[in-house]
C-alpha cells in the first residue's frame, strides 16, 4: 500500500505572476492553519478553522467550522453547514443552505439566507432583509433593518417564543414614547408603562387591549361580560362590577375578601 512521509515547513515562497521579473511572496505556513487571511476570493471544500478566517472577497465552502472569529469583506455562500463561535462580520450576505450555529455577535452588511436552522447564542445585526426557513433562536438583540421572514418557530429570549411555554415580550414604554402619529399603526400592541396596561392600536388611536366598551361603527358604549360563574373565584386587590343576573352554579364558591367589593347590576 502506498506510504506517506512527512514535510515540515516553516514557510512556502511562490510566485506572484508567471513573467520574468516577477516578485516573490513569502508566507507563514502556521498562519495558513491557525489564523488565516485571504485578500481574494476562497473555495472551501470542508474545512475546519482553529484561528481567525479573514477574507476580503467573496466566500464558497460546503461546511466550515471555526473557533475563532470571520470577518469576510464580500458575499458568502455556504452549501453545508457553519458553525462560528466567535464574532461573525460580513460586509456582504450569507446565505446557508445547512444549519447555521453563532455563538457570539453576527454582523452582516446585506441579506441573511439561511435553508437550515439558526441559532445564535449572542445578537443579530442584519441590514438587509433576512430568510431563514428553519428555526431561529436568538439569545440576544435582533436588529434587521429589512424584512425578517421566517418560515419556522420563532424562540425569543429565554424560553419564550411565539410557540414557547413561557413568554413572548412585547415592546413596553411610557405614554410619551408612542411610536409617532403617522407612523403606520393599525394591529400593533405595546405595553404601557404609564398607565400600567397593555394596549393597541386602531381606527380610533390608542385604546386598552381587551375588557374595553364596544358597538357599532365607531361607538364605545357597551361593556359585555357572560352570566354564569362556572369555576370558583377569589376576588382580591380590586372591586369589581358585573352586569345581572349571573348565575353561580352549583358547588361553585366565589369569595370576596376583606375591604373588596362586587357590584351587581
Amino acid at each position: 500500500m502506498p506510504q506517506y512521509g512527512e514535510v515540515r515547513v516553516d514557510f512556502i515562497t511562490y510566485t506572484t505572476g508567471v513573467g520574468a521579473g516577477e516578485d516573490n511572496v513569502t508566507v507563514a505556513v502556521s498562519g495558513l492553519v491557525n489564523s488565516p487571511t485571504f485578500s481574494g476570493n476562497v473555495i472551501i471544500g470542508s474545512g475546519t478553522v482553529s484561528g481567525d478566517l479573514t477574507v476580503s472577497g467573496n466566500i464558497n465552502a460546503n461546511t466550515i467550522n471555526t473557533t475563532g472569529e470571520v470577518n469576510i469583506g464580500g458575499n458568502t455562500t455556504i452549501t453545508g453547514s457553519l458553525t462560528v463561535t466567535g464574532d461573525t462580520t460580513l460586509s456582504g450576505g450569507l446565505t446557508v443552505t445547512g444549519d447555521a450555529n453563532f455563538n457570539r455577535d453576527v454582523y452582516i452588511g446585506s441579506g441573511l439566507t439561511v435553508t437550515g436552522a439558526t441559532t445564535l447564542l449572542s445578537g443579530l445585526n442584519v441590514s438587509g432583509d433576512t430568510t431563514i426557513s428553519g428555526i431561529l433562536t436568538v439569545t440576544g438583540n435582533t436588529n434587521v433593518s429589512g424584512a425578517l421572514n421566517v418560515t419556522g418557530n420563532i424562540s425569543g429570549n429565554a424560553d419564550g417564543g411565539v410557540y414557547g411555554s413561557g413568554y413572548w415580550k412585547v415592546p413596553a414604554g411610557t405614554t410619551a414614547e408612542r411610536p409617532a402619529v403617522g407612523t403606520e399603526l393599525s394591529g400593533m400592541i405595546r405595553y404601557n408603562e404609564t398607565q400600567q396596561r397593555y394596549e393597541g392600536y386602531g381606527e380610533d388611536g390608542w385604546d386598552i387591549l381587551g375588557g374595553g366598551a364596544t358597538g357599532s361603527g365607531t361607538d364605545r358604549v357597551f361593556i359585555l361580560n357572560e352570566t354564569g360563574v362556572t369555576s370558583s373565584y377569589t376576588l382580591t386587590g380590586y372591586n369589581a362590577v358585573s352586569a345581572g343576573a349571573i348565575t353561580i352554579e352549583d358547588t361553585i364558591i366565589v369569595t370576596i375578601e376583606d375591604t373588596f367589593g362586587w357590584s351587581i347590576v
